[in-house]
């Protein structure tokens, strides 16, 4: 999805919680950045330096979001694709809120996106790079991507 604001993909994950009947949100931008390199505390998901076959930054010069998988080779250590490049993704907490904690949902305040995107150079898709972005925006280049916690208290959640 593109085009689709903070409290858009807030909405859709309420939607499809019900829907479904489990917990489905926004990661956190810590569980976003743990489901891109884990521990490894590398720049990219994937192992060593940048590699224009794994991402679609600014160096790809297709100008636009593609399909999501279209990258087998970006993807992170627990298997997630597209976490460097294609869009921008929101995340559930505050920009202001560098620390993992209570999530305030009832706020105008800017809110963390992460992955960078189409229209960023290599070295603006990293997996610590953060932005931030008003809530209601919205851009071509601007996404999500869900957490769905399992049915039971058993597992992790899944991105």
């Amino acid at each position: 999805m593109i085009n689709v604001s903070w409290y858009d993909a807030l909405a859709y994950c309420r939607w499809l919680s019900i829907k479904l009947q489990l917990s489905i949100r926004l990661p956190t931008e810590w569980e976003w950045q743990w489901a891109a390199a884990g521990d490894t505390q590398q720049d990219y998901p994937w192992q060593g330096e940048w590699n224009g076959q794994r991402a679609n930054s600014s160096k790809a010069g297709i100008g636009r979001t593609v399909a999501a998988g279209l990258y087998p080779l970006a993807r992170s250590p627990f298997g997630v694709d597209d976490m460097a490049g294609n869009v921008s993704e929101w995340c559930l907490n505050l920009y202001s809120q560098r620390q993992p904690g209570d999530i305030s949902l009832n706020t105008n305040d800017v809110r963390v996106l992460h992955g960078g995107s189409w229209y960023y150079s290599p070295r603006r898709v990293r997996v610590s790079v953060r932005y931030y972005y008003q809530p209601d925006g919205r851009g071509d280049s601007t996404g999500f991507r869900v957490l769905c916690s399992p049915p039971s208290n058993s597992g992790s959640p899944v991105l």
